[in-house]
C-alpha cells in the first residue's frame, strides 16, 4: 500500500488512483487514526475521506436495508462508506448519465464502484447496452427504470405567465418561438442549433430562447453577435418554471451530443410541444419512440438540424397524441418499479 500520511498538509495520491477499493483496510486505518480531526484532510481530498466516513457513521447508527446511490458521488460516497463500516448493506448504484460523458472517462475507478455495487440500475436501455459492452457488471443484476413526469402538475404549471416578452406577448404577434433548454456545456451543444438557426431565412419569423446557464454563455454570445442574430436570439438564464416557454413554443429542440435519458424531452411532450433532437446516445431515441413522438437528425448536422426544424414550424403537432405518450413514463410506474426492484435485490442478497 502507499505509505501513511503524516501531516494534514501531504497529499493522499492513492484516492485518484484504480487503487481507490482495493486498499479498504488502508482506507480504515486513515480515517481511525488521523490525528488532526476529520475536517482536517487536505482540501483536494477532503470530500473523498470526509464523506465516505460520515456514511459509514451512518450506516452503524441507522443500519438501513438498502442503499440507492443516484450520482456519481453518492455511489462513491456508499461503496467506500460500506468497505469502511463493514456493514453488509446491498447498495444499488443509478446510473443517470452515458458512459460517454466526461464524469465517466476514469474508467478503472468507476469499473472498480460498479463491480463493488450488489446492482445497477440505469434510465435508459441504452445505457444499460454500455454498461454491458463494458463488462463492468453481470447483465442479470442490471435494470431499466425510466425517469418520470408529473403530467398534471407540469400543465398546472405551464398555464402561468412566463416572465419573457417574447412568449407572453406571443398572441399579439406572428412569430415563431423555437425552444431549447439545458446547461450551456459543450455537449449540450447549444453552437449547433445557434448555427443552425441562422441557416433558416427571416422571412420564417423566428425567435430562438435557450433556456440554463453555464461556463459557454461568452462564446455562445460571442456567437449569435457574430451571426447577426442579436435581435432574435435570446438567452435569459436559468428559469424556475421552463414549462411555461414550453406550452406556448411552437419547436423545441435538443442539439446534445450525449443524453442518458434526455428528462427535458419528457417535459417538452407533456407540453405538447413538437420535437427535434439530434439521434445522440443513448436516450432520445427512446424517449421520442424511435422518432415516432418527434423528428430525430444526425448529430453535428446543421443543415438536417435547421431542415428539421423549418418543417416541424410548417407543420401542426397532434397535441393530445404527444401529451399521451408522456403519460407513459409516469411516477406512479415509477414507484412500482423502484419497488419490485428493491424487493428483487433484498431477496438476492
Amino acid at each position: 500500500p502507499p505509505p501513511i500520511c503524516s501531516g494534514p498538509n501531504e497529499k493522499i495520491k492513492w484516492l485518484h488512483t484504480d487503487t481507490l477499493i482495493p486498499y479498504s483496510d488502508f482506507f480504515r486505518h486513515i480515517v481511525r487514526n488521523w490525528p488532526y480531526g476529520i475536517a482536517k484532510f487536505p482540501r483536494r481530498t477532503y470530500k473523498h475521506v470526509h464523506r465516505p466516513y460520515v456514511f459509514s457513521k451512518y450506516l452503524k447508527h441507522h443500519q438501513p436495508d438498502l442503499v440507492l446511490a443516484s450520482l456519481k458521488d453518492a455511489v462513491y460516497s456508499s461503496i467506500v462508506g460500506r468497505e469502511i463500516s463493514n456493514i453488509p448493506v446491498p447498495v444499488i448504484c443509478s446510473l443517470h448519465g452515458s458512459l460517454e460523458s466526461k464524469d465517466h472517462r476514469s474508467k478503472s475507478v468507476h469499473q472498480k464502484l460498479h463491480r463493488k455495487a450488489d446492482w445497477v440500475n440505469t434510465v435508459s436501455k441504452g445505457v444499460a447496452e454500455e454498461l454491458s459492452a463494458r463488462g463492468w457488471f453481470p447483465d442479470e443484476k442490471v435494470t431499466t427504470i425510466y425517469n418520470s413526469v408529473v403530467a398534471a402538475r407540469i400543465l398546472k404549471l405551464a398555464n402561468r405567465p412566463s416572465g419573457h416578452p417574447w412568449i407572453d406577448l406571443k398572441k399579439n404577434y406572428d412569430y415563431k418561438i423555437i425552444l431549447a433548454a439545458g446547461r450551456l456545456t459543450s455537449h449540450k451543444n447549444h453552437s449547433l442549433l445557434i448555427r443552425s438557426f441562422a441557416r433558416i431565412p427571416r422571412s420564417e419569423d423566428c425567435r430562438l430562447i435557450i433556456l440554463g446557464e453555464g461556463r459557454q454563455r461568452a462564446d455562445l454570445q460571442a456567437l449569435i453577435e457574430q451571426t447577426g442574430l442579436t435581435d432574435v436570439v435570446s438567452m435569459p438564464g436559468w428559469v424556475a418554471n421552463p414549462y411555461s416557454f414550453m406550452l406556448r413554443a411552437d419547436v423545441f429542440v435538443l442539439p446534445s451530443n450525449t443524453e442518458a435519458f434526455s428528462l427535458v424531452i419528457l417535459e417538452a411532450l407533456a407540453c405538447g410541444v413538437s420535437i427535434v433532437s439530434t439521434d445522440c446516445p443513448p436516450g432520445p431515441r427512446e424517449v421520442l419512440n424511435d422518432g415516432r413522438f418527434g423528428t430525430l437528425v444526425p448529430m453535428n448536422d446543421e443543415v438536417a438540424l435547421a431542415e428539421a426544424i423549418t418543417n416541424a414550424l410548417s407543420s401542426k403537432p397532434n397535441r393530445e397524441t404527444l401529451m399521451t405518450s408522456a403519460k407513459e413514463f409516469s411516477s406512479e410506474k415509477l414507484h412500482q418499479d423502484c419497488e419490485q426492484l428493491f424487493r428483487k435485490v433484498m431477496s438476492s442478497r
